[in-house]
């Protein structure tokens, strides 16, 4: 891992290639959520990650995309969103990289002191990062759309 990875605005070409890191309909959900329409498309993969409407991110390292993630305003914190890591770069350090950015970027944006999270249950290496980073397991918000299987997280910035 190269600790001068960049986060950079996501673009339609890192779209594409994230699209590339999901091999099974499972995956697609569990990474952007109980909405996301499956068996997926190209049109309706840009559609549902919804990247032109939220704050989306490439983590590049190298002159690759190693990571991309989002962030927006929700339940008065930063909301991180559909993070990932691509599967070769995996338990290299760049999730934490990611995390800590957008959090970075999103506090002075959205003008917050909390981050927020909803991550499957059954992804452990997920979870575990998160509690790693400070991450709570909180309350389930009452107008949540995520499902059962989710656990929600909290940080105090």
């Amino acid at each position: 891992m190269n600790p001068s990875a960049t986060l950079v605005v996501a673009d339609e070409s890192h779209i594409v290639e994230l699209l590339g890191w999901f091999q099974t309909n499972r995956d697609v959900v569990s990474w952007g959520g109980p909405m996301f329409r499956v068996p997926f498309t190209p049109e309706s993969f840009a559609e549902d990650c919804r990247w032109r409407e939220l704050d989306s991110f490439a983590l590049i390292d190298d002159g690759r995309m190693v990571a991309f993630g989002q962030y927006y305003l929700s339940y008065d914190a930063v909301r991180l969103a559909r993070l990932a890591v691509s599967p070769g770069h995996r338990r290299q350090g760049y999730g934490e990289i990611l995390i800590r950015e957008l959090i970075g970027q999103g506090v002075k944006a959205l003008k917050v002191s909390r981050a927020c999270l909803f991550v499957m249950r059954d992804n452990e290496p997920a979870l575990t990062l998160y509690q790693k980073l400070g991450f709570e397991i909180a309350d389930y918000p009452p107008d949540a759309e995520m499902g059962d299987d989710c656990y929600f997280m909290t940080r105090q910035l």
